[in-house]
């Protein structure tokens, strides 16, 4: 057998592909590119190789060589958007799906990765009208259902968010974060006794799982079980010291127990740690305000003001204060 024969390069580089021999079929969609630079096929193919041995920018190289030879090839556009997302950009890697979705409006796999990165980009608004297409087009997917769910409840659409979650675990009763979503879903809603027992088989499987941790001790301090969440709360401080908003409820259920020295100090360590400030400045200008700290109160405002001149909060508060 002539070893440059395309067919049976192209043969064996996909039972490679297939039984997860990655390097031997990298080798072989290399060779296949150099011998026919024209088949965008075989670019894609090597694109995919690469991006799953860790080699995104080449893997890019390919994808755009695809591209470049077939433009109206709506895999390529993808591929490169998933290369995008892994190389942490995020908006291009939009960008890159919606060349996609422009050129086949049918391609159900693009409308379910935009549903899900919009998500992740806090694009809510495009991530529920996105995850709608791709439940039309995939209703049997509890993967589009979710991000349909996550997407309403992150636009306080609780009771549509609890509908697509429920849909979600008909079809996959062990999803994980649609069980999640679900709680959350149900506790925005007021129904914390159902939420909590909601979440027994969530953490039943991750019991350190800080955001059905802090849903847990949300519906326990609801449920005037105060002392259950404060102790929730200080595990996941402990175990996540960068999740935020565990500080922020211990410093809340410091303050109604007028504790605010205590609950000042929570909120500093806070604003340390927090990767966007703008999550705690509005509640230490609060919690200064009402200690009677005004002087600290307008300094905190007016450093919110300076990364969001819009803030409402740092301007109500900074209002109170003068």
């Amino acid at each position: 057998m002539n070893e440059d024969n395309i067919v049976y390069l192209a043969d064996r580089a996909r039972t490679f592909l297939a039984s997860g021999q990655l390097e031997d079929a990298k080798t072989l969609y290399a060779r296949l590119c150099n011998i026919d630079r024209e088949n965008e096929e075989n670019w894609l193919m090597l694109a995919v190789v690469n991006g799953e041995t860790g080699q995104i920018d080449e893997a890019l190289h390919c994808a755009n060589q695809a591209i470049e030879l077939d433009d109206t090839y709506v895999e390529a556009h993808l591929t490169r958007a998933h290369l995008l997302q892994k190389a942490g950009n995020d908006e291009e890697a939009v960008s890159s799906a919606l060349k996609a979705v422009e050129i086949d409006s049918g391609y159900d796999e693009a409308w379910l990765f935009l549903s899900g990165i919009a998500g992740r980009l806090k694009r809510f608004q495009d991530a529920e009208n996105w995850a709608e297409k791709a439940v039309a087009l995939l209703p049997a997917s509890a993967d589009a259902h979710t991000n349909l769910g996550n997407a309403r409840y992150e636009l306080s659409k609780h009771a549509e968010a609890e509908e697509s979650y429920r849909k979600a675990l008909e079809l996959q009763p062990e999803h994980f974060q649609a069980a999640l979503g679900l709680a959350k879903a149900v506790a925005a809603q007021h129904r914390f006794e159902e939420a909590a027992e909601l979440l027994t088989p969530v953490l039943q499987k991750e019991p350190r799982h800080s955001n059905a941790l802090d849903c847990l001790a949300t519906c326990l301090m609801h449920l005037k079980k105060e002392d259950e969440a404060r102790g929730i709360f200080e595990q996941i401080t402990q175990q996540d010291p960068g999740y935020i908003h565990a500080y922020l409820h211990l410093a809340n259920l410091h303050e109604q127990q007028g504790d605010y020295l205590q609950a000042l100090t929570l909120l500093k360590q806070a604003k340390e740690i927090a990767t966007d400030p703008l999550q705690v400045l509005g509640a230490l200008a609060k919690i200064y305000h009402d200690y009677g700290m005004q002087t600290q109160a307008i300094e905190v405002c007016e450093e919110a003001l300076a990364l969001d001149a819009t803030n409402t909060v740092a301007r109500f508060f900074r209002a109170l204060a003068i």
